[in-house]
């Protein structure tokens, strides 16, 4: 299935909203899943280019935009991702093209999970038949597939 995703080098915040169609074919599980990522500050050295190749992301600030572009590992990481000027213009910017306000934060956390009140009811919400659908079906598929007896664990 083929998809646009939303990409521009953009000078300022105000760039934004100019923007230059990229088209790729995607998993519909990849559209489903993640609408755009935000870029704050990552590991450097690690190959990375999957995520401005099939997801719409927006790096925080020139300093962000100068390492990624100086990294040898992600040499072409910055013609597929945006520059926001601050964090909050980036997410900003993610929820517009994105059309959510659910958003979850990975910030090297270890415990719990930071994310939007809209993100966090909806997890509640949904919560209930997740864990009906892990206990009863996936897990015991999943042992089986390994020569686990489901009932004797």
């Amino acid at each position: 299935m083929e998809h646009k995703v939303i990409m521009k080098k953009a000078n300022t915040d105000s760039d934004l909203s100019e923007i230059i169609n990229v088209r790729l074919r995607l998993p519909e599980h990849i559209i489903a899943a993640i609408k755009a990522l935000v870029i704050n500050h990552m590991w450097l050295g690690v190959p990375q280019m999957e995520l401005p190749g099939h997801i719409p992301t927006i790096v925080v600030g020139r300093e962000m935009e100068d390492i990624l572009n100086a990294d040898p590992m992600n040499t072409e990481f910055m013609e597929y991702a945006v520059t926001a000027q601050n964090l909050e213009a980036g997410i900003r910017y993610a929820k517009k093209i994105s059309g959510t306000d659910k958003i979850i934060v990975f910030d090297g956390s270890f415990g719990y999970v930071n994310l939007s009140p809209n993100l966090a009811e909806f997890l509640v919400k949904v919560a209930p038949e997740a864990d009906r659908e892990v206990e009863e079906e996936l897990l015991p598929k999943w042992l089986q597939q390994r020569g686990i007896d489901p009932e004797k664990v």
